[in-house]
């Protein structure tokens, strides 16, 4: 009876470190698996870091191309303008530029009928003489 007990009592013994392995090895795993769920943790809180300022930089690049769009839309106003009034400009030069080669045939005219005209008057002057 006693071989019967020891052989008992060998396989409980057996069995205990059987069941210390098993135990410690789902200590193991349960302080890996907790070492993961930390660093998805971690990994979740990075992507939503990594979105806000997705957010926030796209937001900015918004607020930029509005402020440049209508600084550039001003300015291309302001150069339409500006290209107005030298139009304008331009062709009141041209006007002008026509009016004095329109005085310019009249002086040449007046000239000439006065030059016309002190001829025959010295001709005149000169037969009387």
């Amino acid at each position: 009876y006693m071989s019967f007990l020891e052989t008992q009592l060998e396989r409980v013994t057996a069995t205990c470190h059987t069941v210390n392995s098993y135990s410690s090895r789902l200590d193991q795993i349960h302080d890996l698996l907790a070492d993961q769920a930390s660093k998805i943790a971690g990994a979740a809180k990075l992507a939503k870091i990594a979105q806000s300022f997705a957010e926030q930089v796209e937001d900015e690049q918004k607020k930029f191309k509005q402020l440049y769009a209508s600084k550039f839309q001003r300015l291309d106003e302001s150069v339409a303008t500006s290209l107005d009034v030298h139009q304008k400009m331009l062709n009141r030069l041209e006007k002008l530029e026509n009016h004095c080669k329109d005085s310019d045939r009249l002086v040449l005219d007046t000239e000439e009928r006065m030059s016309l005209a002190l001829s025959r008057h010295n001709v005149l002057v000169e037969e009387k003489l």
